[in-house]
């Protein structure tokens, strides 16, 4: 592992044995993030960004779950393999992870100032009355008025994004060197979206830490993330940095989901596009390319085997037997 990556991730696969069958939710994936980096994992619904990222933390139930192969380097130490007690160490204090929706994240029946000195006290053995403080104070850095009042609010007694700016200001509070965020905005409106989105640009510059960025939606990344990897069916199908894969991506999905972006000059009437078909059923999933049944490219090779990850230039790789030029 170079220096300059604080967490590689080496072909890892991750499984659910359902009575159906095995679901292969990761296939071999591997990525890494750079120091203070901002990477941005995309695709639809079921693609295995969040089960990727579950499995650096070790938070895949088991069962069903296992991580059947693979390996995790954080900080140049291997992690997926040290002692459950090792790993939460490692959890809330050098890795942080904002979950989708922060009303089924929060408890509610604690009060925020339980929820937020909680992790303060289990990593830093300190004080409940200097561990509140500190939840005031990082209340106040991401935004919250009244900070020394509402950290004791119910988290039902705040909106939507105030909710997310306490889920943020929870996993800011150790001070972490990477923060996963899983679809942080999909419940907000887009005003709220904007402003969580700067808030975490905002914050990442100031504390210098590492991000990773988990969305179906491209347009979200756009200005946020140094590089982008696109994930489908439990496979990394295309990565590059963020100028190369908008201008001239190499996979028909990345295509297509630069395509599905929302666009402000569309002419009244039109309808928005969206991509053909549904994503493959991921039990007992074929040796193919899984994007093949709805992509206007596949030819007899596509539905024969899947295609390895191949290079672009010094930044880039696909998985793509006819990929566009």
């Amino acid at each position: 592992m170079s220096d300059d990556k604080l967490l590689e991730v080496k072909n890892l696969t991750t499984i659910f044995r359902l009575d159906e069958g095995i679901l292969t939710a990761v296939n071999g994936v591997s990525f890494s993030v750079g120091k203070e980096e901002t990477v941005g994992i995309v695709g639809e619904s079921g693609s295995g960004k969040s089960v990727a990222n579950l499995s650096v933390l070790g938070l895949i139930p088991t069962p069903p779950g296992k991580i059947i192969a693979g390996e995790i380097f954080f900080e140049g130490k291997e992690i997926l393999n040290i002692p459950e007690s090792e790993k939460r160490k490692i959890r809330g204090k050098k890795i942080s992870f904002i979950f989708q929706d922060p009303m089924t994240s929060l408890n509610p029946y604690l009060r925020i100032s339980t929820q937020l000195t909680e992790g303060l006290i289990y990593h830093n053995r300190i004080s409940k009355k200097e561990a509140l403080s500190k939840a005031v104070e990082m209340l106040k850095w991401v935004g919250i008025s009244e900070a020394e009042k509402k950290v004791f609010y119910y988290p039902h007694q705040f909106s939507g994004g105030m909710r997310q700016r306490v889920m943020i200001a929870m996993a800011l509070l150790n001070r972490p060197k990477l923060l996963i965020a899983d679809e942080p905005t999909t419940a907000l409106d887009v005003t709220i979206q904007a402003q969580i989105l700067e808030l975490l640009k905002d914050l990442k510059s100031k504390i210098g830490l590492s991000l990773i960025l988990i969305t179906h939606n491209l347009g979200v990344v756009a200005g946020m993330a140094d590089r982008i990897l696109v994930m489908y069916a439990g496979f990394l199908v295309e990565e590059n940095i963020t100028e190369e894969l908008f201008l001239r991506p190499k996979h028909p999905y990345t295509k297509a989901l630069l395509k599905a972006i929302p666009r402000l000059d569309k002419k009244e009437g039109e309808d928005y596009y969206t991509i053909p078909g549904s994503p493959p059923n991921l039990v007992d999933l074929p040796d193919a390319c899984p994007f093949h049944p709805r992509c206007d490219r596949a030819m007899d090779d596509c539905r024969k085997k899947m295609p390895l990850l191949e290079k672009i230039g010094e930044t880039g790789r696909f998985a793509c037997y006819h990929p566009i030029v």
